[in-house]
């Protein structure tokens, strides 16, 4: 603003001076956002919840690893899913800001998780059987899972010959 002095004496000849003080403090910082749940490694999907403890501020975050700010990224309205892929992992870094007018924005605050959802275990049965004067190994029932490797070991007896080796029904070589 201006300030206007007065004349530089009184009538009875006493210096006039005039004296301002501004004296400036922190606004205060905007309470950082936390999180509902530790940052780190999981094995299903999860939901965050994010918070902070200055009353009325309002919360921006990022999925993406950008930073997050009053005009950038998405405003917090509720639980964020952070997802995972079955068989896969996949890390999710979220990065938040509180902010409220007034006072000073909060630090972005990062949280980086990682979802780690098991492939399900399929298992095939193969039924393994040989004809009279021979044998296989294993016999049987034999459980694999799918995608491994299952040997099999089929011998004829002594003064007989394998004649033919089917699978599904099929003769294979």
């Amino acid at each position: 603003g201006t300030v206007t002095c007065p004349d530089s004496i009184d009538d009875n000849g006493v210096l006039l001076t005039t004296t301002i003080t501004i004296t400036i403090s922190a606004a205060g910082i905007v309470g950082a956002p936390t999180v509902n749940l530790a940052a780190g490694t999981y094995t299903e999907n999860q939901s965050v919840t994010l918070t902070s403890s200055t009353e009325g501020a309002t919360i921006y975050y990022t999925t993406n690893g950008a930073e997050p700010g009053r005009t950038s990224g998405t405003r917090y309205t509720g639980p964020i899913t952070v997802p995972g892929t079955e068989g896969q992992s996949v890390t999710t870094t979220l990065k938040a800001i509180a902010v409220k007018d007034g006072i000073q924005d909060s630090e972005v605050k990062t949280f980086t998780y990682t979802i780690n959802i098991p492939k399900p275990i399929v298992k095939h049965t193969i039924t393994a059987t040989a004809g009279a004067n021979g044998s296989i190994s294993p016999s049987g029932k034999v459980e694999v899972v799918e995608g491994a490797d299952q040997a099999f070991s089929i011998t004829a007896n002594e003064g007989y010959e394998i004649e033919s080796l089917k699978v599904d029904g099929a003769a294979v070589s």
